[in-house]
């Protein structure tokens, strides 16, 4: 049922410093079914056996698990609850660029993850995608 369907070398896993996929694509590259943590946690073994260091799972309204390379076990990093959700398009990209803002600003991967979350959590509660994501000045 999930079979896996992506075609090239796994060594390329390995050429990523950061590997971040959302469920379906864990569940494209792991070959079984990926939606919660426990099934996260066993894609990330499955994708750090493939090469990758750090391995990000995004799980959309239940936050992310990280495994970051060099460290013991994976975190889980909840998402803030979203009572007026409106549009959840863009959200996955909002997200990944908040992360890489984030960590290109010196923060830890929990606390970018967790800004991260804060951020795309805004970003559902408009419409649209790019019009949707926070600026500087939100944030600030």
């Amino acid at each position: 049922q999930y079979q896996r369907r992506v075609h090239g070398p796994d060594s390329a896993f390995g050429q990523c410093s950061i590997l971040c996929v959302n469920e379906s694509e864990a569940t494209i590259y792991c070959g079984f079914e990926v939606s919660d943590t426990p099934s996260a946690e066993k894609a990330i073994e499955v994708l750090r056996s493939k090469g990758a260091k750090t391995v990000i799972i995004t799980l959309g309204s239940k936050g992310c698990l990280v495994f970051e390379h060099g460290k013991e076990g994976a975190m889980h990093v909840p998402a803030p609850v979203v009572a007026n959700v409106v549009d959840t398009t863009g959200a996955g990209d909002c997200w990944i660029g908040s992360l890489a803002y984030y960590l290109s600003k010196g923060s830890s991967m929990q606390e970018s993850c967790a800004q991260a979350h804060k951020l795309a959590a805004l970003s559902v509660t408009k419409q649209g995608t790019q019009t949707s994501f926070p600026s500087l000045s939100d944030i600030a």
